[in-house]
């Protein structure tokens, strides 16, 4: 039996895990190469207690080559008690403090598909967003050929990135979107404590800077277009705020220029004899 190690606390949230790696005979059988448990608790001591009873249900399953679920384990491993340890802890739980074993047993299948629902419903995504951002999670679970949120691992994002850009998606489009989408959804698992870190997290795409092929303003026949429009009858379609909005903030925006808009303009001329500034 290997060492059985101690928990760790996870940096932002204060929670202990126990974090193990699978032995490389049973990879396959397991089919990750880590497993990884929340404990459910700040506390140190109690954090130690779950920590133990959980690792070693999981060392004794794997000696007989079984498969521990995340956070479960065989149902042939024998109880604590029968193996000549203490069945209740020295450190008294508090009922409301549930076993390790117990809470996950319980615990629900963590899919990429839940944790994004959940992730909507909490962040009260725009429905624009959101009908943006289905479609990319489950571009990622095709990619992945899976749904199981704690086996994603920062290649298979480095990975899907790489294949989004060689099919000829746009830089800005793989980072303002995709990359985005899956970030939020996992930094989500990892603040309701389903994950121990976000696999997505500091991963980037470079974007080249935008070329500015012009100076900014407009010349004056953009400018004399723009303010010949504002004294169109407007629509009826529009509200008489935006209507007003129409009719004066060009004007005032080129007032505010210090007249040069106006007297670039035939027909438009400004009087600066009110322009006060000095």
């Amino acid at each position: 039996m290997g060492a059985l190690g101690t928990p760790r606390r996870h940096p932002e949230s204060g929670i202990f895990w126990l974090w193990k790696r699978v032995p490389d005979r049973l990879q396959k059988l397991v089919g990750k190469r880590e497993i990884k448990i929340s404990l459910r608790t700040r506390d140190p001591g109690i954090a130690r207690i779950r920590y133990l009873e959980a690792a070693l249900k999981i060392e004794l399953s794997w000696e007989r080559d079984a498969t521990p679920i995340v956070g479960a384990w065989s149902t042939q491993t024998p109880p604590i008690g029968s193996l000549g340890i203490a069945a209740k802890p020295a450190v008294e739980i508090q009922p409301e403090q549930a076993d390790v074993s117990e809470l996950a047993a319980s615990r629900p299948q963590l899919t990429l598909r839940s944790v994004f629902k959940s992730y909507a419903n909490e962040a009260q995504l725009a429905p624009s967003t959101l009908k943006r951002w289905e479609p990319v999670i489950e571009r990622l679970i095709d990619h992945l050929g899976h749904d199981q949120a704690d086996r994603i691992s920062r290649s298979n994002i480095v990975a899907w990135k790489k294949k989004l850009l060689e099919m000829g998606m746009s830089n800005i489009t793989v980072r303002d979107v995709y990359l985005a989408a899956a970030k939020a959804t996992l930094q989500f698992a990892v603040d309701q404590e389903m994950l121990l870190e976000n696999p997505a997290a500091g991963i980037r795409v470079r974007v080249k800077d935008s070329l500015h092929e012009r100076d900014k303003g407009f010349s004056g026949e953009e400018a004399r277009t723009i303010l010949a429009a504002t004294v169109r009858p407007p629509s009826n379609k529009i509200s008489i705020e935006m209507a007003a909005a129409r009719r004066w903030v060009p004007w005032i925006c080129a007032y505010n220029h210090r007249g040069c808009v106006f007297d670039s303009l035939d027909g438009f001329r400004g009087d600066r004899r009110h322009d006060r500034r000095p």
